[in-house]
């Protein structure tokens, strides 16, 4: 690891460099808050003449030749970008420019393309991800600037019109850009642990959301080449089948550990279950995540299950947000796939279920109690010898057996409630 604290031009200037958001960091986040304090920050180095401006801190970890990958400080980087952008655009566009003028606007062009790249995707610096990169690359164009839905282009227009105003010539914002310091904490790869680091730097800023820290946990060590591959193979299927991943993850746990896990311990739960079961290898958690999201999509409704009457069962289920039986679910059809439990009996446990739950709605409302009983269901059911034979029966044995808030509120009670 080396640590060095520098003006943040240096790090940006330089023949061939480029700068990579890998695809597990979150889409660019920035808003015109953010940037008017930036804004501000620029005004009160000029006005003040202060020597310089502490910016924040970026971790960095080389992926080849020139080529960084951005582990941390992906928001000021894109942000200090994006500035020199409109900052360029502007000087392009201005009329009459003075000689000095003409040179500042191919400086300012130097810290954003690589000019004599042969190869024209490398020819900008800067590689946001996923949909980041196209609103990103259109500013150079100026395409879609009108565009207020993306952070990207929102910013660029804010800087784009403060800069117009004049209350800093081009030339005092490029000199107070000069003066934005940063501590570069630039990785070894195979010796740093990035993401302990990435960690730590974020422990007491804004809180990252579990699947954030999901995600960078399975993708971040991994090789940039390796990452764009399971990014796309895994977790952003992962992502599209499961809505919200953090949830989904919880109950994977949950019927995986057969242990309650708090919304605010997904990570660390998930962190510790990976190293214990799969010993680092990301391919194998991806798979195993990705095999159980097809399975959780179906009782979400995101995804039709290709049995139309599960499907019907399901879409029920998921109406009544019976979502405290979703760990018991993906144990049942984990059996159901694994051929130990036939279709019939799959679908006659659901309309079990749903008996059950919307009995249990109607009579008391709540599903107080319901969350350790789903939990261990399965379990009870399996330590009978029988239990391949007689699922059902051994199901509803168990359901009639329940007390107080895990009753199975009987025909009287309901007709009742």
């Amino acid at each position: 690891m080396q640590v060095q604290q520098l003006p943040i031009y240096q790090f940006l200037e330089g023949s061939g460099k480029s700068f990579i958001i890998p695809v597990y960091q979150r889409d660019y986040a920035w808003t015109r808050i953010n940037c008017q304090k930036l804004w501000d920050d620029l005004i009160d180095l000029k006005n003040n003449k202060r020597i310089d401006h502490f910016l924040g801190t970026l971790v960095t970890i080389g992926s080849g030749f020139q080529e960084y990958t951005v582990i941390d400080g992906q928001q000021r980087l894109t942000t200090t970008s994006i500035l020199l952008i409109a900052l360029h655009t502007f000087l392009k566009n201005k009329e009459n420019k003075t000689e000095d003028e003409k040179i500042l606007t191919e400086q300012v062009l130097d810290f954003l393309i690589n000019k004599y790249s042969s190869e024209q995707n490398k020819r900008i610096r800067l590689k946001p991800n996923k949909q980041d990169k196209e609103y990103f690359e259109n500013l150079f164009t100026n395409r879609n600037v009108e565009n207020t839905n993306s952070n990207i282009v929102s910013n660029y227009n804010f800087f784009y019109e403060k800069i117009k105003s004049k209350v800093l010539t081009p030339t005092e914002v490029f000199e107070a850009f000069r003066k934005l310091k940063i501590v570069l904490i630039d990785l070894i790869r195979g010796q740093d642990d990035p993401q302990l680091i990435f960690e730590s730097l974020n422990a007491t800023g804004v809180k990252l959301k579990e699947d954030d820290k999901i995600r960078n946990f399975v993708l971040m060590d991994l090789e940039p080449i390796k990452q764009e591959k399971m990014y796309k193979e895994y977790w952003f299927n992962i992502e599209e089948l499961t809505g919200d991943v953090a949830e989904f993850v919880r109950n994977y746990l949950i019927f995986k550990l057969k242990t309650w896990v708090k919304k605010d311990d997904v990570y660390e739960t998930f962190k510790k279950f990976s190293l214990d079961k799969f010993n680092k290898d990301k391919e194998q958690i991806l798979k195993d995540l990705l095999e159980f999201a097809n399975i959780y999509s179906c009782f979400v409704q995101i995804k039709a299950y290709p049995n139309p009457s599960f499907n019907k069962q399901l879409e029920r289920l998921n109406k009544l947000e019976f979502t405290v039986s979703h760990p018991y679910l993906l144990d049942l059809f984990n059996d159901l796939k694994e051929k130990i439990l036939s279709e019939q009996i799959v679908k006659e446990i659901l309309i079990t279920i749903e008996s059950y739950a919307f009995r249990k709605i109607l009579v008391d409302n709540t599903t107080q109690g319901l969350n350790k009983m789903f939990i261990t269901l399965s379990k009870e059911i399996k330590k009978e010898k029988t239990w391949k034979e007689d699922y059902l029966d051994i199901l509803k044995f168990i359901l009639l057996e329940k007390r107080v808030s895990q009753r199975f509120p009987n025909n009287e009670e309901f007709e009742n409630a």
